[in-house]
Order: structure tokens, then sequence, then C-alpha cells
């Protein structure tokens, strides 16, 4: 270690073997990704021997690295689509609402958004929401017509992007992992752990070292 240079904010012990196994290593942010990239180069080191560059990534980094390979592959799961921004989803959200309202409103169409995109991650849809209330009967009404509006623009949101890369993991068309290790995450909502799943039978949680992993399905 140079003089003066911070010791790295991870035990590398933790992710040693992992790497060497070349496992995938998916964090819960940027900022834990990058810790353990400088803590693996600070511990490789003077070290006589030509180390991989760990795969690492976020959760989210890793979904859109599988998307990426889909539409390399020109699948037919992915052919033509178009992943959305976050200012493409609320101006299709001000036009489906305005068909039911009348004029558009920024307010709903943010607070739709956030909804359904819960709702998504949760493998959920607007119709499983247990309520014959008017405000949710508007805003089923609204979803139906934000989702054929995407349909008809051959758009899609974050969450449905989720959906074809576990459909793609299960039916072959992208590589399963021999293991997935998991860092800084306090929980995982259902759509990402079934992704997961798809993705590799081994899911391992390395706060605790691989040694003692446990799996998490």
């Amino acid at each position: 270690m140079k003089p003066n240079q911070l010791s790295p904010l991870i035990d590398i012990s933790l992710f040693r073997n992992a790497i060497e196994k070349n496992y995938l290593i998916l964090t819960a942010n940027q900022r834990l990704a990058n810790q353990i990239h400088q803590a693996w180069g600070e511990s490789s080191l003077g070290v006589n021997r030509v180390w991989n560059t760990p795969r690492i990534l976020t959760l989210e980094q890793w979904q859109s690295h599988c998307w990426d390979e889909l539409q390399d592959q020109n699948h037919q799961l992915v052919q033509g689509l178009t992943k959305l921004g976050d200012v493409q989803s609320l101006y299709f959200w001000e036009q489906a609402i305005a068909q039911h309202e009348g004029q558009s409103n920024s307010a709903y169409a943010s607070m739709a958004d956030n909804c359904l995109d819960l709702l998504q991650r949760w493998d959920l849809s607007a119709k499983d929401i247990q309520s014959s209330s008017n405000s949710v009967d508007k805003f089923r009404a609204w979803a139906h017509s934000y989702q054929k509006l995407l349909r008809e623009s051959r758009q899609i949101t974050n969450a449905t992007a989720w959906k074809l890369v576990r459909e793609a993991f299960q039916c072959g068309a992208l590589v399963r992992e021999s293991a997935i290790v998991l860092y800084g995450f306090q929980s995982i909502v259902p759509l990402h752990q079934t992704t997961l799943e798809s993705a590799s039978d081994t899911i391992l949680d390395s706060v605790i070292g691989d040694h003692r992993a446990e799996c998490v399905k």
C-alpha cells in the first residue's frame, strides 16, 4: 500500500474465494461495488500472477447487461422492444390519464408510475389490488390505457425488462451462472429474487464468507 493511502473499507477475504472461482458478485449499490474492486486491487498488488478482473456489478447493472446481451442476439423475446426512460414513462402516463380525465396531470402521472412499478416489482398487476374504491378503479383504468400505449409503441417498463431477462434464463437464451454472490441487500423484491433464481441454482450471502455461505433461495 502506498504511503498515506487509506485502507480498503471491505474485507476482501469475504470475496476472495468467489472471485477466484469467477462467481458473479452483485451489490446493492455502486459504492459497494467500487469498494470491493478497490480492496481486490489492493490485495493483488505485488502478487506474481495474472488475476482475472472480478465480475462485480450492481443488481441493475447486471439486468442491463443481460438485456443488452439479448438485444445483441436480436432474440425474439426482445425484438423491437425499447426500455422506457423515466421522462418517457411519465409522458405515457399523462397521455393515458388524459384519455380518462380529459386532461393530463403530472402529479397523478408520477404517483401512478410509482404505484405500477411497485406492483410489478412484487410480481403483481393492477388487477391484483384487493379494493373496489373509486381511486383504485381509476388507477386500473389508467394502467390499462398506459400499458396499451406501451404495446402500441413497442416500449416496456424496467420491471417488464426484468421479467423478460428471467424468461431468457428459463428458456436458455442466457447462460446461467454457476453461483451468484449478493452483498449489501437488506431485502430483495420478488421480481428480482425469481430472476436471480432463474439465473443460478446457487445464491450466496457474502457477508458471512463463502465457506459458511447459506443459500438465500
